[in-house]
């Protein structure tokens, strides 16, 4: 590694850029003297001869530039601008200020000249034209004095009109009484509208009242006798619905006892067969005691036997007086001695007990169900045979009578029809003579019909009266009304628009304009204008010719300078550029010497990384970890950049290196995640010699349980110390079943200090 470290050292201090960088700041050098040299034959004595024959002496310059300025100073002080300054940059400034100056001025001389112009119109408008107009009106309306007088006529005019709408007597002012004659042709209309509906409403109440007072309406009542006859019918009939639902229970309940009858009658039968077997299985299990008795007392025989020799233990048998060679398989026997026909006794005595307990069972709830039949019968005997037939008559009764209700029924709803159109003709009628009474104003006469006909005819009148109403000459006098307040009101503003024109006219004339205003105004527009075209005429072409005679001179100075000091700088310029050319020869050789170390240098490097990169032991880890059911294998292949560093590119194989691909681009984050520890192992198992410890730090990130567990059993056969951080409880587990002898920390409170350990 410390090979590879300096050769990564080398290639970047054999740079062959180095050189190129330095040879072109020679040669850029060499360019600059090569334009001093070649501006060096165009600034000659020769030329400078010939150009000052042509503008003249530069020692002329000053005077020159003097008189510029005394041309200047005129101009400036009639465009308002400051004296120049007798130097070259002074006077191309104050020129073209002076220019700008001149078109700012004629502008605004132009400006003004309009703008009296403007004024003037002004004046001939608000002095003589307007007044022809107002004369004009004058003379076809009136004059504006009369306007009071007419205000009172038109007032006197309209209040019996608006009086007789109902409406209150406007004042004596243009705008009451406009208001006032605007209402009347509307409240007019209403007001004739309200009549001719009141009218209309009169004569249909009229028709109403007389085709109610023709209808003859008779006074009825329900028959006492029909009423009680209803009573009665309604009584029968609910007695009879609650009756027929009693007995529809009852036969529901006769049928249900009588199907739960023979349904115990069914199984009762069995009850004397049962009685025989239980006899039966008696008499066995009788038999079978006896028999037990005797096994019973066999069974004795072998306990006193046994229990005799266990606690005995004699060498001779007491019966026989044999000797017992081995008294723990005699015993045995013993044991194993009891007869297999007391054992299938007691199985078939169990069985029996069990069979006769269960049948006795049965047989007492057979005895239950006969007392159980004995309160149904009794029951039955309680409850009515003809059930069916007492209901069938009853609601052959129902029905009937139900007919008849409906009949009777039928009949009272047509008196009490006829009692509704009766009441409904009595509410009609006071309803009618209330409406008339509100209309008339008052109770009606006795005569309601005539009553009727005269408020109709006064109303129509009043209505007729309403539409004649002719406000026309009213409105014609409000007209010339308004007309001479209108021309009261431009007389005042016309007279204030003439002072606002004459005091304008005085203060751009500086001075009050006299009887003649319009000569005034004309005599100031020529003379702005005059102003203008003296501007306008001013003529620069002879100060730019000489200002450019003066650049001229200005140029020829400064090249006869430059020249002076070239003449003394120009053998040192060739000395420079002749050790500015040793130089580019000798860098451009070290050039070449370094790119030829670089490449070798590279070479070398690539094959140092080549070899690190195949003695790592990447492919056991990786296929340890297993994350891809396709490619498993794993390669890295680096990548040498124009810096002289490598990237280094993770790429997994198929078995048979066929197909591959690249980490980044077709796995996911577990199966990447995989990929990444197994290079990292491999990576620590090359490099840690000394320090042997790894540490990870959450390691199983979007891991399966699957990939969990050979993740741990992996870093279980690291030779190393291994430090494993996590969160995952399940990666926890895994670690514990694989690592034999594992220090667990847990991480506790946090606090400013850190965190606390558990264990």
């Amino acid at each position: 590694m410390l090979g590879t470290y300096l050769l990564r050292t080398l290639v970047k201090v054999v740079d062959p850029k180095v050189p190129a960088k330095a040879i072109e700041e020679a040669e850029e050098a060499i360019k600059r003297l090569d334009r001093q040299l070649s501006q060096a034959s165009v600034i000659s004595r020769e030329v400078i001869q010939k150009r000052k024959e042509e503008h003249g002496d530069p020692a002329e310059l000053p005077q020159l530039l003097e008189d510029i300025r005394q041309d200047l100073v005129p101009i400036a002080e009639k465009l308002g601008l400051s004296a120049p300054e007798a130097t070259l940059a002074g006077l191309e400034s104050s020129l073209a200020a002076a220019r700008q100056a001149q078109l700012r001025t004629v502008s605004a001389l132009e400006n003004q000249a309009g703008q009296l112009g403007t004024l003037k119109e002004r004046y001939e408008q608000a002095a003589v034209t307007s007044w022809q107009v107002i004369q004009e009106r004058k003379d076809k309306y009136g004059d504006p004095a009369d306007l009071p007088n007419l205000l009172e006529e038109i007032q006197r005019d309209l209040a019996p009109i608006v009086k007789a709408l109902g409406l209150p007597v406007p004042d004596a002012a243009i705008s009451s009484l406009e208001s006032s004659l605007a209402a009347v042709p509307r409240v007019q209309l209403t007001t004739s509208g309200s009549l001719e509906k009141k009218a209309g409403q009169l004569d249909t109440l009229k028709e109403r009242y007389e085709q109610i007072s023709k209808e003859v309406v008779e006074d009825v009542s329900i028959p006492t006798e029909l009423e009680s006859q209803r009573t009665q019918l309604q009584a029968r009939i609910n007695t009879l619905n609650r009756e027929i639902p009693v007995l529809t229970r009852q036969l529901n309940q006769r049928q249900a006892t009588e199907r739960e009858l023979a349904e115990l009658c069914r199984q009762v039968q069995a009850l004397p067969g049962l009685c025989n077997d239980i006899e039966q299985i008696q008499r066995k299990l009788e038999t079978l005691e006896a028999a037990g008795k005797q096994g019973t007392l066999y069974n004795q025989i072998l306990a006193t036997g046994q229990e005799y020799l266990e606690q005995a233990q004699p060498e001779h048998c007491p019966l026989c007086k044999q000797q017992i060679e081995d008294l723990q398989a005699l015993l045995e026997i013993l044991r194993q001695e009891t007869p297999a026909d007391v054992e299938k006794m007691r199985q078939e005595y169990k069985t029996l007990h069990a069979t006769l307990v269960q049948k006795q069972n049965q047989a007492a709830q057979l005895e239950q169900k006969q007392n159980q039949i004995k309160k149904l019968e009794m029951g039955l005997t309680k409850l009515p045979e003809d059930l069916e037939s007492q209901i069938e008559e009853e609601k052959k009764e129902s029905e009937k009578l139900t007919t008849e209700l409906t009949s009777v029924q039928a009949e009272i709803t047509q008196i009490e029809g006829r009692i509704k159109l009766a009441a409904e003709h009595r509410r009609r009628l006071d309803d009618v003579l209330k409406e008339i009474e509100e209309a008339l104003g008052r109770p009606p006469d006795e005569d309601v019909t005539s009553a009727l006909e005269q408020t109709i005819q006064t109303v129509r009148k009043q209505a007729a009266d309403v539409q004649a109403l002719d406000i026309q000459p009213i409105a014609d006098k409000l007209d010339r009304a308004k007309q001479l307040s209108q021309i009261q009101k431009d007389e005042v503003q016309l007279r204030q628009r003439l002072d606002t024109v004459l005091e304008e006219v005085k203060q751009v004339l500086k001075r009050p304009p006299g009887e003649d205003v319009a000569s005034a105004l004309d005599q100031e527009i020529q003379a702005v204008r005059k102003q203008a075209t003296e501007i306008q005429a001013l003529n620069f072409q002879p100060i730019v010719k000489e200002l450019n005679r003066a650049k001229q001179l200005d140029e020829i100075q400064k090249d006869e300078r430059w020249l002076r000091q070239f003449e003394s700088s120009y053998q040192t310029a060739s000395q420079e550029k002749a050790r500015f050319n040793y130089r580019i020869q000798r860098l451009t050789e070290l050039r070449n010497a370094l790119q030829d170390i670089a490449e070798t240098t590279k070479r070398h490097q690539q094959t140092i990384v080549t070899s690190v990169l195949n003695a790592l032991d990447i492919h056991r880890y990786y296929q340890q970890l297993d994350p891809h059911p396709a490619y498993r294998q794993l390669q890295i292949e680096p990548e040498l950049t124009k810096k002289g560093t490598y990237n280094y590119w993770i790429k997994a194989l198929t078995d048979d290196r066929s197909h591959g691909t690249y980490v980044q681009t077709r796995f996911s984050t577990a199966q990447a995640n995989c990929a990444a520890i197994a290079i990292f192992l491999a990576v620590n198992q090359h490099l840690s010699k000394k320090l042997e410890t790894l540490i990870l730090d959450d390691p199983s990130q979007s891991m399966d349980p699957e990939h969990k567990t050979r993740l741990a059993q992996t870093l279980a056969t690291i030779p190393h110390q291994v430090i494993v951080a996590t969160e995952d409880p399940q990666m926890f587990e895994f670690l514990m079943d694989v690592f034999e002898t594992p220090t667990v920390h847990q991480l506790g409170s946090w606090t400013v200090d850190g965190a606390s350990l558990v264990g």
